[in-house]
């Protein structure tokens, strides 16, 4: 027996001790509640013993619902010596691996418990397998923004998002900027039904929905806003990336990119021709709201006058009533009749303009006033 032939008895021998002591020990450990670790086949990185069949657990350690997994290394008997890894009690998430798969990644969600099976069967062997795993909170991270500028990204990225995701985040201006920039770095999501809406909190009924992969043609300004939602809904499909947004909040008066595309809120034009800037963007700065204040003050203002105006009215028309009434019963109304030397009277007043020496005939009456006599008395009936 030559010295090669010896150290290949040496090694079978060895493979054979080592697959003994692990069948006495049987599988190893097979539960794991840690929220990242590693499990590895009997005897990894040594050939695995024939007709074994072991089951691991693995956990949420908490409120986690997706899991990571990936294999370092993989090497069985193609179709015969498998692998199987499931989310418990969702038959439909098994998936089977055989044969030498390496670099494999993949995740399940969601998901609080997974269980992995590694069977043999009786003839050939290999090195077996070592797979690591990663709980991941199924949550929508950090929803509130008031920075100046930053990013804001879908849960997970850029690994695959969540099935049946619904987050909404909120960029709030940080002082007196009124316009916001928004432009996608990156965006794969199921083109139709995975998708973002954007759009000002003051005009909710218009939104702007981006979906599938269109991240290069995807950046535009709203104008004038002071507070943005994004909210990005996946169905329990197919997932992608998700995508990720830079925003970067400016003032009114700063002119956008001409490449980028700019969408206003408002139909409401900041500037004129022919007239100053100045003006206009000092009235964008104050925002909508400010004027809108302004618009409802300036009409209370108005329909108090008219209300002014309409009850001076009725005293007035009340009060001619009233004089009208007081002549009827003197007897006189002298209002607007001229004697024969072009004097007349005031209203229901019985003194004349200028001086009067004749008599006047008013509604079957005779009067007449004096110059040097200014009683009531002289009136002659």
């Amino acid at each position: 027996m030559n010295m090669g032939d010896r150290w290949h008895l040496k090694a079978s021998v060895l493979t054979m001790l080592l697959a003994m002591l692990s069948i006495a020990y049987g599988c190893g450990r097979t539960e794991f509640y840690e929220q990242s670790g590693s499990i590895s086949s009997v005897n990894y990185p040594y050939q695995y013993p024939n007709s074994i069949n072991c089951t691991y657990s693995i956990r949420s350690p908490g409120l986690h619902r997706s899991v990571l997994i990936g294999f370092t290394n993989f090497d069985t008997e193609a179709m015969h010596d498998t692998v199987k890894i499931w989310c418990y009690n969702v038959a439909s998430s098994t998936r089977t691996f055989s044969g030498q798969n390496t670099n494999v990644s993949f995740q399940l969600n969601p998901c609080n418990s997974v269980k992995v099976n590694f069977q043999t069967d009786g003839s050939v062997t290999g090195r077996g397998f070592n797979l690591i795993f990663n709980w991941l909170l199924l949550d929508c991270g950090r929803t509130e923004f008031s920075e100046l500028g930053g990013f804001i990204s879908s849960p997970n990225y850029p690994l695959q998002y969540f099935p049946s995701n619904n987050c909404t985040y909120s960029i709030k201006s940080p002082g007196l900027h009124q316009s916001i920039f928004i432009g996608f770095t990156d965006l794969d999501t199921e083109a139709g039904h995975d998708m973002i809406q954007i759009w000002c909190s003051f005009n909710g009924f218009s939104f702007l929905t981006f979906s599938g992969q269109n991240a290069s043609f995807s950046s535009f300004t709203l104008q004038p806003c002071t507070d943005v939602k994004v909210r990005f809904r996946a169905d329990h499909s197919i997932q992608g990336r998700g995508f990720k947004l830079s925003f970067n909040w400016t003032l009114p008066a700063t002119v956008s990119s001409p490449t980028a595309e700019t969408t206003s809120m408002s139909s409401i034009q900041t500037q004129t021709d022919g007239l100053p800037d100045a003006p206009f963007a000092i009235l964008a700065a104050l925002g909508a709201n400010t004027l809108s204040l302004l618009v409802v003050v300036l009409a209370s203002l108005l329909g108090v006058s008219v209300f002014i105006i309409i009850l001076m009215s009725i005293i007035f028309a009340i009060r001619r009533v009233k004089r009208r009434k007081n002549a009827t019963k003197t007897g006189f109304d002298v209002r607007g009749v001229m004697d024969t030397r072009g004097c007349s009277y005031d209203g229901y007043n019985l003194e004349p303009i200028s001086n009067c020496q004749r008599f006047v005939s008013v509604n079957s009456y005779e009067l007449m006033d004096s110059a040097n006599d200014k009683d009531e008395d002289d009136l002659i009936l």
